[in-house]
């Protein structure tokens, strides 16, 4: 018997996905590419053409066909759906496996079952939570989960008897974002993190009218192939009362679909070196790490945040000094904490294209929901543009309220101020009333001309600005009505300088001088298509320190 009504089971023709790939500075983006073996834009075709990563399928020789429900995942999803035959006696089921088996007083009935795992990764409620720096974990198993931390100290201790059937517990250990199930029993977890999870199991069991109710069987005979099951019942003198060939769809588990990425470091930054942030320059388009940034002419603050390493920072210094267009910013280690420790790192930089800043902030993460450290170098740079929109890149960056920061992972005080301020390092301090503040705007240079941040970048401003102002000198004649023209462009550009507040001075005359004649440039340099000019600026410096001399004076002095 074949009812022929029954629902078609439901087919996913098509799975597309968006893939992308980087690695270093090439990127690929492959969009909407499916999954589906047959389809035009299958992956394996659509990737075939990629110069970073091959793409194939282990679908080989005579196997089966991927299942359109098969998935790309760590996690098993098990569509089933069998045929059971099942035998009752005073309400009790019992599932008949293959063979033979007495009935008398039973009844038969025959149910197809269709069964889906549903597993939930979310972590619910309070009792199934995230927990950190665990050194052991002990699982009962009478769903009882404990983890130990330094001496045995019991961090963490859930009870999940409570539960349905057909809900579980799991204990996940996650070590580098690998994730690997916990037995019971007592496993080590130094250094891994742990995640208890739940997870809901749904069976849905349909019985219709073809599969019956078989009365009066005496003997079941079941035999069971890879097509279906043979039902046959028989009564007292093994005559047959019953029979039924049913098909099914075999219950399968289906396999997992990984795909497996090599020689990669997960994105995990303890795997990184100097040189992944050094990088090599390969020529145009393949230049990577801090060199790439040689193809951006529009980049003026440059900060590695959190990386203290001694040779990437250097490398950094070099490429602003280099291109002399850029100032960098740079952290000190958060474990530098004695004011010798911190003067011992800053002596390893002596460059007026970079400054550097400590201590680290405290800021609310809202992901973990905990406060945390961060390096200071990404909240100056913000500091810095700031200052340069409300008052202009003359200003010292300093006295500046660090926004978004409810802590310092250490306080400096005075005296410390005095010490490490004039070596060049600018300490980031609280005031009662006040907030917490930039205190500092040295560079890190031993050149007196240029250890003020702002002067530095002063220049900077001055030079890139001249640059970009006299572009269109390029190819004119090369004769004094050229060099007279260049010299009202630079004089009127620096004249909005100084009315702006950045150069010293009552006049223009007293803030700067352009000269661009015959005695700045040689018969040489002319027939060679040079044209200098030479200009000379007398910036505005901050007021470090403020002096007040007071003195006491008696009524009858005069």
């Amino acid at each position: 018997m074949i009812d022929k009504s029954l629902p078609p089971v439901k087919i996913l023709y098509t799975c597309e996905v968006n893939l992308k790939v980087s690695y270093q500075d090439i990127s690929e983006l492959y969009e909407n590419v499916s999954l589906n073996p047959s389809a035009s834009n299958y992956i394996e075709k659509a990737v075939s053409k990629s110069s970073l990563v091959v793409v194939e399928s282990n679908n080989k020789g005579d196997s089966l066909p991927l299942h359109p429900y098969q998935v790309i995942t760590n996690r098993e999803i098990m569509p089933t759906e069998k045929i059971v035959v099942i035998k009752v006696k005073g309400g009790i089921e019992t599932e008949v496996e293959s063979g033979v088996t007495d009935l008398a007083g039973e009844e038969i009935v025959i149910k197809r079952i269709k069964a889906i795992q549903l597993i939930k990764e979310s972590v619910e409620s309070t009792e199934l939570k995230r927990i950190k720096d665990g050194i052991k974990v002990e699982i009962s198993a009478d769903k009882k989960i404990k983890v130990f931390g330094d001496a045995d100290k019991e961090l963490y201790s859930g009870d999940f008897s409570t539960l349905k059937p057909t809900e579980k517990v799991e204990v996940i250990k996650v070590k580098d974002g690998i994730e690997t199930q916990l037995q019971d029993g007592e496993t080590d977890l130094a250094g891994e993190e742990i995640v208890i999870r739940k997870i809901k199991t749904i069976t849905e069991v349909e019985t219709e009218d073809i599969l019956k109710k078989v009365k009066d069987g005496k003997k079941l005979e079941v035999i069971a192939d890879d097509e279906g099951k043979t039902i046959i019942v028989l009564g007292e003198n093994d005559n047959e009362l019953y029979k039924e060939e049913l098909k099914y769809t075999k219950e399968i588990r289906y396999s997992e679909h990984t795909i497996t990425l090599m020689n990669g470091s997960d994105g995990n930054l303890s795997k990184t070196t100097a040189a992944d942030f050094i990088g090599q320059d390969n020529g145009p388009g393949k230049r990577t790490g801090i060199q790439a940034f040689i193809d951006n002419e529009d980049v003026s603050i440059i900060a590695m945040p959190g990386i203290v390493d001694p040779a990437a920072q250097l490398a950094l210094v070099a490429h602003c000094e280099n291109l002399g267009s850029r100032f960098a910013v740079l952290d000190i280690p958060n474990d530098k904490k004695t004011v010798a420790d911190v003067e011992a790192f800053r002596n390893i930089v002596d460059s007026h294209y970079a400054a550097m800043y400590h201590p680290w902030l405290q800021v609310f993460d809202p992901y973990e929901k905990i406060n945390t450290y961060i390096p200071p170098s990404g909240s100056v740079m913000g500091i810095y543009a700031r200052s340069d929109t409300s008052r202009g890149v003359h200003k010292a960056p300093a006295n500046e309220v660090v926004r978004a920061c409810t802590g310092l992972e250490y306080q400096y005080n005075k005296g410390e101020q005095d010490i490490l301020n004039p070596k060049g390092v600018n300490l980031i301090r609280y005031f009662t009333g006040e907030g917490i503040r930039v205190w500092g705007a040295r560079t890190c240079t031993s050149n007196s001309l240029w250890k003020y941040i702002n002067v530095r970048r002063l220049f900077i401003f001055i030079e890139e600005s001249i640059k970009r102002g006299t572009k269109w000198v390029v190819f004119e004649p090369n004769d004094e009505k050229l060099w007279s023209r260049v010299q009202r462009t630079i004089e009127n550009f620096l004249t909005t300088v100084w009315r702006n507040g950045a150069l010293m001075g009552n006049s223009p005359a007293e803030a700067f001088f352009v000269k661009v004649d015959r005695s700045t440039m040689s018969q040489d340099d002319i027939d060679n298509g040079r044209l200098i000019c030479v200009i000379g600026v007398a910036p505005v410096k901050p007021a470090e320190f403020v002096i007040f001399r007071i003195s006491q004076k008696t009524g009858d002095q005069q």
